[in-house]
């Protein structure tokens, strides 16, 4: 075909063209003209049958064109699309290469500059190498130089330990500081490594067995228990009788004597007898009511008190006298003053029974026979040199 699309013209003209290919009825043959009124009927149907057809054909050829271009515009805006994305991916790849070559020149960069690095690193190795090398010899000059003056510090610092573990055994009765004094003692002899320092070692194994062998009492759980009854004393009640105050007869001379002799000890002895000048307990068999004014049982708690806190410097200080002295006033005073029947009278009497029978001051051995002997021999060692 020459063009797409037949117009109206064209219809025409092929209708005349055909029109023009008919010949003419016979005029003046009645008889003919039938026939010929049928094939010109025949090829006027004949016409339009083709006209239809070729109408039809015409549509659907111009459907199929219209597909066809339709087809093509969208495959023509894909291939676009597919333009686009390739010249995007183009793009990004190119962005991509020249990351990649700014990256690689990075790497490359930072791979000289850690190859220098471990250079350094090298060399450093290599130097502080020599320099421990160097100090090693010159440490082992140095212990050269001691080893002969080593062991003899050793051993006065064995004295001085020896001589630690006496003085606190002797002025603070400290027997856990004495043992360790004398075991660090002992390292100190052993390290020496001289076999002359034997029979020291030994004498100082049996003063540490006799040391261990001393019971050790709890100073501040004995202390404890002291304190409580000084809190205890406040909840005593009292069972005493109105008293008839008498006041003995003191000779000038006994009063004289008392003021050269005065002592904590005489304190609080003068306070309990000056008390009982005051007081007259009366036994029966009927509870009595305690009529003491509240000054004169201000005294008493006070007095209890003291005795009890004479009775804890004693266990400080390790003095059994005083320490069994204050706890048998202090339960006098309890059984003379107070309810026995009542049950913190009867508990604390109990406690005092109890803090009777420790022994504050234990007989303590003798530890000083290796110092001694330590010391005799090292003046004979220092004698024999400076011979």
């Amino acid at each position: 075909m020459s063009g797409k699309h037949l117009g109206n013209h064209e219809v025409e003209f092929v209708e005349e063209a055909e029109v023009k290919d008919i010949p003419p009825p016979r005029q003046g043959v009645p008889g003919s003209s039938k026939p010929a009124i049928l094939l010109a009927l025949l090829a006027l149907v004949i016409a339009v049958g083709v006209l239809l057809f070729g109408y039809q054909h015409w549509r659907s050829m111009r459907a199929t064109l219209e597909r066809v271009d339709l087809a093509v515009e969208q495959a023509t805006r894909q291939q676009r699309d597919l333009e686009n994305k390739l010249n995007l991916a183009v793009q990004t790849f190119e962005s991509q290469q020249t990351i990649l070559q700014s990256e690689k020149q990075l790497y490359l960069e930072q791979q000289q500059l850690f190859s220098a690095q471990e250079s350094q690193l090298s060399q450093e190795r290599t130097r502080l190498k020599e320099q421990s090398i160097r100090i090693q010899e010159t440490l082992g000059a140095i212990h050269h130089r001691l080893a002969s003056n080593s062991a003899d510090w050793m051993v006065v610092e064995a004295e001085y330990l020896l001589q630690i573990a006496n003085h606190r055994l002797q002025l603070e009765k400290d027997i856990p500081t004495a043992l360790l004094a004398l075991k660090n003692a002992d390292d100190r002899l052993r390290e020496s490594g001289d076999p002359a320092w034997i029979a020291i070692r030994e004498m100082i194994a049996g003063e540490t067995a006799a040391l261990k062998a001393v019971n050790q009492i709890d100073v501040a759980g004995l202390s404890s228990r002291l304190s409580g009854l000084v809190k205890q004393v406040k909840s005593l009640h009292f069972d005493i009788a109105q008293p008839s105050p008498a006041v003995p007869d003191t000779p000038e001379k006994d009063i004289e004597a008392a003021k050269r002799d005065r002592s904590f000890e005489t304190l609080l002895d003068d306070g309990w007898n000056a008390l009982k000048s005051v007081l007259v307990v009366r036994h029966h068999g009927q509870p009595v009511t305690a009529m003491l004014s509240p000054e004169q049982q201000y005294f008493v708690y006070q007095n209890l008190r003291l005795q009890l806190e004479a009775a804890r410097m004693a266990l400080l200080r390790r003095d059994q006298a005083l320490y069994l002295s204050s706890l048998q006033t202090t339960e006098q005073w309890i059984e003379d003053f107070f309810d026995p029947t009542d049950p913190v009278v009867r508990a604390m009497t109990e406690e005092l029974s109890k803090l009777k029978q420790v022994e504050i001051n234990p007989e303590l051995p003798n530890i000083s026979g290796s110092l001694l002997v330590l010391r005799e021999r090292l003046e004979r060692i220092s004698g024999g040199n400076k011979e």
